[in-house]
């Protein structure tokens, strides 16, 4: 009996420590179905079920793509705190379940769940969406044209057109391009070189029958170096380098070291030392990008 009731008094003990909150209008808010890219949020009603204080020591998402933030960090008995969680829905298609953990301390320490459901579907008609704005080019060899391959997707549920594509006022397109929900077109782009070295900087314009941006403008930059036969990409960025791609376009060997200060990169693949045709892919610290020696 004694046992008995020492099991009964803490899980009586377990259930009140628990039961310091009441949510509502409840821990788990249904969201319906959202169109892929909108922003979203519900709010939670916390009160304060205890007799004594309780505070919200912090609140934890479960993902970058959700967050939560309490009108009240401190609640006396029965006072009650609004949490408001937002939901970014882009490149989130499909089911759900968005949990936020609310930590409490007071009369005994614990934790509260607030979960936020639905599902994301494909936004109405056709949406255009691109990587980024911007095309970097980096330093490339003066009088050689440039290639540059990005994809353009349909985030919506109706087919896109394209119907023009635009570069440096030159029309690119004679006729229009179909591109289905949830595909992508690989676009090339030739960019040939300016008449002068130095300083490039073009747009790209992309029409579409997308009924919320009609035409998405890219800017197209980079650096043409007038030492002919040296080609400098920078391909990926990292948190403190460049990864950047030296390709000899030239008859004549060249050494990576004769272009980037030596002690500010890492070769990764290929060699200091370039035949006329090859090419070294190298991590460069940030800020040197500027202190190419051309």
């Amino acid at each position: 009996m004694k046992k008995l009731t020492l099991l009964f008094i803490g899980g009586l003990w377990s259930f009140l420590s628990f039961a310091q909150v009441s949510v509502s209008p409840s821990a788990t808010i249904k969201m319906g179905e959202i169109e892929e890219g909108t922003v979203v949020s519900a709010v939670f009603k916390l009160t304060n079920t205890s007799p004594g204080k309780i505070k919200i020591d912090n609140i934890q998402a479960a993902c970058g793509c959700t967050t939560a933030e309490p009108s009240k960090k401190e609640l006396a008995p029965g006072e009650t705190s609004e949490i408001k969680v937002i939901f970014d829905s882009k490149n989130r298609l499909g089911d759900f379940h968005k949990p936020v953990t609310v930590y409490l301390s007071g009369s005994g320490k614990t934790q509260q769940d607030l979960v936020l459901v639905g599902k994301v579907i494909n936004p109405a008609g056709p949406v255009l969406e691109l990587d980024q704005n911007r095309i970097e080019m980096g330093v490339v060899a003066f009088g050689k044209t440039q290639v540059k391959t990005f994809p353009i997707r349909n985030k919506g549920n109706a087919a896109l057109t394209l119907t023009q594509v635009e570069f440096a006022k030159q029309k690119l397109l004679t006729s229009s391009i179909t591109i289905q929900p949830n595909s992508s077109y690989l676009f090339s782009l030739n960019v040939p070189s300016p008449s002068t070295p130095g300083i490039f900087s073009e747009y790209l314009t992309i029409s579409s029958n997308d009924s919320k941006t009609k035409k998405q403008i890219v800017s197209v930059i980079g650096w043409y170096e007038a030492r002919v036969g040296v080609t400098i990409i920078k391909e990926k960025e990292f948190n403190l380098f460049f990864q950047v791609r030296i390709s000899n376009d030239s008859d004549k060997k060249i050494a990576v070291s004769d272009f980037i200060p030596k002690d500010k990169y890492e070769i990764t693949s290929g060699s200091e030392n370039l035949a006329p045709g090859e090419s070294a892919t190298i991590q460069v610290m940030k800020g040197t990008i500027g202190q190419l020696k051309f």
